[in-house]
């Protein structure tokens, strides 16, 4: 292969073409070539036996290595600490070491974090001392790829290891030992006198923090002693990222609650939670089967939609560029993303103002924090299929739970798309972006119309955790939404005729004759007329209609207009064509459909 660096991001056209070359190496092969070929290269090592298999072999490559990075956990054994001043001694190479953030040791860490938090909250403590300080190193000196002391004869989660791998933030990392076993590297050890934990002489093969490293029994894995009698296999390290730090910010809320109370603000009993983490789980009601769950607005613009969709990993440009140049502007959704995380927030917080004009501001920041944060923004993303090639299946398209799927859309880097449209922090990024695209092309009045029957429920279901978290009871919910609410009396505007679409759609494939039959009144067998609608009539136009397919009655509506009586018609007529519907956008009806079991 050519000695010229690597061009990143990689395709996995080029990554396939990479690992095929690089099986066929050795490691001392496989390390010459990404010293001469990958920029940004560092050495991560917990100087295990591997790592220090590499450390020995880049120092006779050449005469400046990568530099190391070691992650003190500050759980270290004393041997441990010892070995890296041998390393230091014997190598001469940089290490940049990172500790837990705000601690700088044992007891600085148990303040902040609580003692043992590897037996309350594993998961919490492996992003707290491992995670966040690597991903603090590789911002803090330009990271782009990391060799690693995996191997696949370590089994589990390394059994199908290669020798190059892209990770969910787009790091690669090295495995230069990935096809060798124990036994040649403790050979390579012993042959070249390599510097190696004493504790490998007291029956341990495989050493990390002293807390969740135990001796290894003869037949064992080598990594038997590694969070002995648990399935755990990986520190974190080599786990998604974004979900980590999702999963380690979730528990973070948790842990705050409940709050500090004085006797002023609750002074009659003392404020107990039995279950506190079950309280931050938001439960919004968009009635039976998510009926009033509102469509995703159309953007017009392809150009706009583009942007919207497209990843920032896609055309992977330099990302140290202080400014575009105005013929060259960046082509990804993150100037979307940043402008609708603003318009967000802008709208929610006008929400809470309508939703609840006494709240202070204090629990009001509280409930807007809930009401947009990731989880809840990538919440709304799971369900709902948006698909702009697909043709209505008469048959069998039930229309469920209508959330949507927008990261199905999204253009993404080949290498990355899978662990990237997992993950949390990208889901409600692209829901943002697509809030600043509309906001873009529409305005904040577009927005608004979609947005707060959004984040009503939400916003409802955010206040009555809060409020509990200050001591107080919870308010009855109430009964119905704000959609359905009308203050003058009159029949409320139907915004939505999907309905109608689908409706005529269907009968077209079904070649059906189709008949609307109008009147400004209603008919003469309908005696019971409700009051509210004796009232609209009085005041504004109300027409009724009844259906006729294949001279076969299907069903019948009113509405302040033609348009709105067929859509309530249309209604009934496709339950009678067994399709149970939410509202649907007209203008997006033969590209917006879900095919999920209701």
């Amino acid at each position: 292969m050519a000695s010229a660096p690597l061009d990143l991001p990689l395709s996995k056209e080029k990554l396939d073409e990479i690992n095929a070359h690089l099986s066929t190496l050795t490691p001392e092969e496989i390390l010459k070539w990404a010293v001469d070929h990958v920029p940004g290269l560092y050495q991560t090592t917990a100087f295990g036996l591997t790592g220090l298999v590499a450390i020995d072999m880049l120092s006779k490559i050449t005469s400046s290595p990568p530099p190391l990075i070691f992650l003190d956990t500050l759980y270290h054994f004393p041997e441990t600490y010892e070995l890296v001043e041998d390393v230091k001694a014997k190598y001469n190479v940089p290490i940049h070491v990172y500790k837990p953030e705000g601690c700088r040791n044992v007891k600085e860490f148990q303040a902040k974090h609580g003692e043992k938090l590897w037996e309350t909250d594993e998961d919490t403590y492996d992003y707290v001392v491992k995670v966040e300080p690597a991903r603090r190193a590789y911002a803090d000196l330009g990271v782009k790829a990391v060799i690693t002391g995996r191997r696949a004869s370590q089994g589990a989660d390394r059994a199908s290891l290669q020798p190059l791998e892209i990770d969910s933030t787009g790091l690669l990392k090295l495995n230069p030992l990935f096809q060798w076993n124990f036994p040649l590297v403790e050979w390579y050890i012993n042959e070249n006198k390599v510097p190696r934990n004493k504790l490998l002489d007291q029956g341990y093969r495989s050493v990390g923090d002293w807390h969740s490293t135990t001796k290894v029994k003869e037949g064992q894995d080598e990594r038997a002693g590694r969070w002995a009698g648990r399935e755990k296999t990986e520190c974190g390290l080599h786990k998604d990222y974004f979900a980590m730090k999702a999963q380690a910010k979730a528990a973070a809320g948790t842990a705050q609650l409940p709050p500090t109370l004085s006797l002023r603000s609750f002074p009659f009993f003392p404020y107990k939670l039995s279950n506190p983490s079950a309280l931050m789980v938001l439960q919004p009601n968009f009635g039976p089967h998510d009926r009033d769950f509102p469509l995703l607005p159309t953007i017009n613009s392809r150009e706009i939609e583009d942007r919207v969709y497209t990843h920032r990993s896609f055309y992977a440009r330099p990302t140290h560029v202080f400014e575009d140049h105005p013929s060259d502007l960046s082509p990804d959704n993150e100037k979307f993303e940043h402008l609708g995380d603003v318009v967000l927030g802008l709208c929610v917080t006008k929400l809470m103002m309508r939703l609840y004009p006494g709240l202070h501001v204090g629990p009001s920041t509280k409930i807007r924090a809930l009401v947009v944060g990731n989880n809840t923004l990538a919440a709304m993303l799971v369900i709902f299929v948006i698909g702009s090639d697909c043709e209505l299946n008469l048959t069998s398209v039930i229309f469920s739970s209508s959330k949507y799927k927008l990261p199905d859309r999204l253009r993404l880097h080949p290498a990355q798309a899978i662990a990237l449209r997992a993950s949390t922090h990208i889901q409600a990024d692209v829901l943002e972006s697509y809030i600043g695209g509309l906001f873009q092309e529409q305005g904040l009045e577009a927005v608004e119309r979609w947005l707060d029957p959004l984040f009503t429920p939400y916003a409802i279901s955010a206040y009555q955790i809060v409020r509990m978290q200050h001591g107080l009871s919870m308010l009855p919910t109430p009964s119905s939404s704000p959609r359905s609410s009308n203050a003058n009396n009159t029949l409320a505007p139907t915004t939505t005729t999907g309905h109608l679409a689908l409706f005529n759609q269907r009968l077209q494939k079904r070649d059906c004759s189709v008949e609307w039959i109008y009147s400004n009144a209603p008919e003469e067998e309908e005696t019971n007329v409700d009051e509210f609608t004796q009232h609209a009539s009085k005041t504004t136009p109300v027409w009724y209609v009844k259906v006729l397919v294949n001279g076969e009655f299907y069903g019948k509506g009113r509405g302040n207009t033609k348009k709105a009586a067929r859509n309530e018609a249309a209604k009934i007529g496709l339950e009678r064509l067994d399709v149970w519907c939410v509202e649907v956008n007209q203008t997006r009806c033969s590209q917006l459909f879900s095919q999920t079991i209701l």
